[in-house]
C-alpha cells in the first residue's frame, strides 16, 4: 500500500484529525482501500485520493467514515488491548516473595560457608 498522509481541511479540529488518522491506519491494517470505500459509499480512487492527501479531510467526510465504520473501529481497538494486556500478564515480572528471598540468601550463607569463609564476615 502507499503513503498515508491525509490533508485536513482548513478549519478541522487538529485533535479529531489526529485521532481520524490514528482510526485510518488502524483500519488500513485490516481491509483494504476498497472495501473502506464501499463501507462509506466511497469509490476506492477516491478513497486513495483522501489518504494521499489530494482530497482533503472535510467534516462531511469524518461524518461518513465514523457512521459507516466507529463499530469496527472499536472492535479493533479492543482487539489490540486484549492483546496488549495478554502480553503484558505473559511477560509480567512477579516480585519475589519474602519466603523466596530468605531461601535465595540462605543458599548464599551455606554457599560461602563451604568455600570456607563465614556468612557473618561481610558484615
Amino acid at each position: 500500500m502507499g503513503e498515508i498522509s491525509p490533508v485536513p481541511a482548513k478549519g478541522l479540529n487538529p485533535v479529531r484529525f489526529d485521532r481520524f488518522k490514528s482510526d485510518l491506519d488502524l483500519l488500513l491494517g485490516v481491509m483494504t482501500q476498497e472495501e473502506l470505500g464501499e463501507g462509506m459509499g466511497i469509490k476506492r480512487s477516491n478513497i486513495n485520493r483522501y489518504i494521499k492527501g489530494t482530497l482533503k479531510i472535510t467534516k462531511g467526510f469524518l461524518k461518513k467514515f465514523y457512521a459507516a465504520w466507529e463499530e469496527r473501529i472499536t472492535e479493533e481497538r479492543d482487539k489490540v488491548k486484549s492483546t496488549d494486556s495478554e502480553y503484558d500478564q505473559q511477560t509480567e515480572k512477579k516480585e519475589p516473595t519474602m519466603s523466596e528471598l530468605l531461601t535465595v540468601l540462605l543458599r548464599i550463607e551455606e554457599k560461602i560457608d563451604k568455600q570456607g569463609g563465614t556468612a557473618g564476615a561481610a558484615r
